[in-house]
């Protein structure tokens, strides 16, 4: 039984560089995972949650600056 796969990608803010990696849902579950670019200047991160889902954390570039708090979305 071939297992369940999904690509995970980001362009790094630093270097503009394409950075993706291919991953098992179940890799995925099991906890932490770090994707890091290799300039070494940003990486994408993510947390598998008890509840099922996933936590992303994406670097930004700071000619993207984040929504002030009043925009988020909760």
């Amino acid at each position: 039984m071939e297992e369940k796969r999904r690509t995970i990608g980001y362009v790094c803010p630093s270097c503009h560089q394409s950075v993706a990696a291919d991953r098992s849902l179940f890799s995925l579950s099991v906890g932490h995972m770090k994707l890091p670019c290799p300039c070494g200047k940003s990486e994408f991160l993510v947390d598998y949650l008890e509840g099922g889902g996933y936590q992303f954390s994406v670097p930004i570039s700071s000619a993207f600056p984040a929504p002030p708090a009043e925009r988020l979305i909760r």
